[in-house]
């Protein structure tokens, strides 16, 4: 099984009249061999070579020196804990067009161990909500390290590439503002062979059969951490056409990566930081609405796949698109019905996520969000009594610690904690409330670990102690038992 994971980034600087970036590399044609990009690394030709229509493909930076995996991934697990596998790397990649549009992509393997490797529905989910957990450092310019999970490593690696990619003037960094580096939501490609799965997510909709090439496409999206993120699922067969998946997989990443970046743009010209007469704003929009409203596009029939990636999409907030709209109309009134169409169209294709039986067994799903867990869902299908969810939660929790070889101290603080975010659950905001509690689930199973990781443990509960200072007093309990457990478990 194969899993491509992308963070897209808009580079405003690419609009803007200043000296703000530097001349190399040379995107979309960097010299391979000789160009790098700091804290990064060299650019690389791909071993494939590029794809046709699609600019830069053929190229790319590489970012092992910016994305670290800490604990390695040999001591990482993505899979069904019950299945034995080995996950590696396959690539760490920065690549850029000639426009605003940048991304990071890693590639992972997931092996088994034996021959067969069927997963259900369930097992999917533990698979896509472990891989975005993936324990992972990011260094900045000035060395320092930061760790953070791999679904919520955007803002670090925006900053560092931000900081990266800045002219220096005798040792110092030209003047510079975060929002010129914008992250955007998340997405997961996962390729899966015959024998490697018995059935989808049940969120997951079908998009098309590709018949020429054997090739199955779903989509769903999910909430994690309180954010959106867009899975595609690519089911093969014994005489798949690997050249088109590989074709597929590109076009999928970059038609989700020019979407984010036109939802930035967007905000950006609301807000006036870009100045929407721009001749460059101007051809910029030109050009993506040339990509995004074309029945065809790169090879691919591709309406299907456009009206499963804008689902749950806000290319606009409501009350901002009036603004939009008129901005546009004084600068580029030849593209207003365009744009107009394709954000009323976004509006248009958004929908709930499927409808769940009265009974899910060992996923918890509301709002495209999944957590692990065995509970009974309300009669609305995608709105679930957090009270209920808790006691599943807390169960899990405690069996957890009880099984656990940690000191008594440990497990009566944990027990605490976990008991404190069940009292205040009703009171709070369901997905705060959500977050703290898997927060506190995943610090517990860490527990149960032979050799515990501390930065798993770091990650836990550096998440509790920002989501309790959010929720203000009511959240102070649950802040002072999580610094209690801060030096027990990490130290210092």
């Amino acid at each position: 099984m194969f899993i491509a994971f992308q963070i897209p980034f808009s580079d405003a600087r690419f609009f803007l009249p200043i000296p703000g970036k530097l001349n190399r590399p040379v995107w979309p044609y960097p010299e391979s061999g000789r160009e790098f990009v700091r804290g990064f690394g060299q650019i690389r030709d791909r071993r494939k070579g590029g794809v046709e229509n699609w600019t830069s493909e053929n190229v790319y930076c590489r970012a092992s020196r910016a994305v670290i995996f800490r604990p390695s991934l040999e001591k990482q697990t993505i899979g069904p804990r019950t299945l034995q596998q080995r996950t590696s790397c396959v690539f760490r990649r920065l690549l850029a067009d000639d426009g605003p549009t940048m991304r990071l992509e890693i590639g992972l393997r997931v092996t088994p161990r034996r021959r067969e490797w069927r997963i259900d529905s369930s097992e999917y989910l533990t698979l896509i909500l472990n891989a975005l957990r993936l324990s992972v450092q990011v260094r900045s310019q000035q060395g320092s390290v930061q760790t953070a999970e791999l679904g919520s490593v955007g803002e670090l690696i925006a900053h560092h590439y931000l900081e990266a990619s800045t002219p220096r003037i005798r040792g110092t960094m030209y003047r510079r503002e975060d929002w010129w580096v914008a992250p955007g939501a998340p997405v997961l490609v996962v390729e899966s062979r015959p024998g490697e799965g018995n059935a989808l997510p049940r969120l997951a909709r079908f998009v098309r059969e590709l018949d020429f090439a054997q090739i199955t496409v779903h989509h769903c999206r999910i909430e994690y951490r309180s954010r959106a993120a867009a899975v595609w699922f690519l089911q093969t067969k014994v005489n798949s056409d690997h050249d088109v998946l590989r074709r597929l997989r590109i076009h999928l990443l970059r038609v989700h990566s020019e979407i984010e970046t036109l939802k930035s743009i967007f905000r950006a010209v609301i807000t006036q930081r870009l100045d929407s007469n721009s001749v460059k704003v101007q051809r910029y929009f030109e050009g993506a609405l040339e990509l995004l409203t074309h029945k065809k596009s790169h090879g691919f029939q591709q309406s299907e796949i456009l009206k499963a990636a804008l689902e749950w999409q806000e290319l606009v907030r409501p009350g901002e698109r009036e603004t939009l709209l008129a901005k546009l109309n004084e600068a580029v009134p030849n593209y207003r019905r365009n744009i107009e169409q394709l954000i009323r169209r976004a509006d248009g294709e958004a929908r709930q996520p499927a409808q769940l039986a009265n009974y899910v067994q060992n996923v918890f799903v509301t709002e495209g969000d999944f957590n692990m867990s065995s509970i009974n869902t309300s009669g609305t299908g995608n709105i679930v009594n957090v009270a209920e969810y808790m006691v599943g939660v807390t169960n899990s929790v405690n069996q957890n610690v009880n099984n656990s070889q940690t000191s008594s101290e440990v497990k009566d603080l944990v027990k605490v904690l976990m008991e404190n975010i069940a009292k205040i659950g009703p009171s709070v905001d369901p997905n705060i409330a959500k977050q703290m509690a898997d927060d506190v689930k995943v610090l517990s199973e860490e527990l149960t670990r032979p050799a515990p990781r501390k930065a798993w443990y770091e990650i836990s509960l550096k998440g509790l102690k920002e989501a309790a200072e959010a929720i203000g007093e009511i959240g102070k309990p649950i802040l002072e038992t999580a610094m209690k457990l801060f030096p027990l478990l990490i130290g210092g």
